[in-house]
């Protein structure tokens, strides 16, 4: 709990980046993903509070391909595999899936993302429950 108040800092600092990202796209008239953006800035807060350091720039198009590929790695990892009918072998990750790596990852970046860009798209489609 300690450390997560001490990188309190350092969320509101991406969360303010990304405010700031959509109040220059609005101002130059250019159209933004929003499941983009928050799946950038949620990928370079877990980046930053793990490895200290932003993986990504959130005006790059590679956070578009990175949430793709990130996408079809969570399609590989939820096939079955041969430990699903066979416990004993889940300890030899004969797939080299290893789960707990992925999931923090994954589970903390597309999950988050998803949920935004569907709240922005129903504000959207509501316009007087957004005002």
């Amino acid at each position: 709990m300690h450390r997560l108040d001490a990188l309190q800092g350092s969320r509101h600092q991406a969360v303010d980046g990304m405010v700031r990202r959509v109040v220059e796209a609005s101002e130059a008239g250019e159209a933004i993903s929003i499941g983009t953006l928050v799946f950038g800035t949620t990928l370079n807060s877990l980046s930053s509070t793990i490895f200290s350091v932003d993986i990504f720039d959130p005006k790059s198009n590679a956070i578009q391909e990175l949430k793709e590929l990130i996408w079809s790695i969570m399609e590989f990892g939820g096939k079955p595999t041969l430990s699903d009918f066979f416990p004993l072998l889940k300890p030899f990750d004969l797939q080299g899936i290893k789960r707990s790596t992925k999931d923090l990852f994954i589970g903390g970046t597309d999950t988050t993302s998803a949920t935004i860009e569907w709240a922005m798209t129903e504000l959207l489609r509501n316009p007087d429950i957004m005002a």
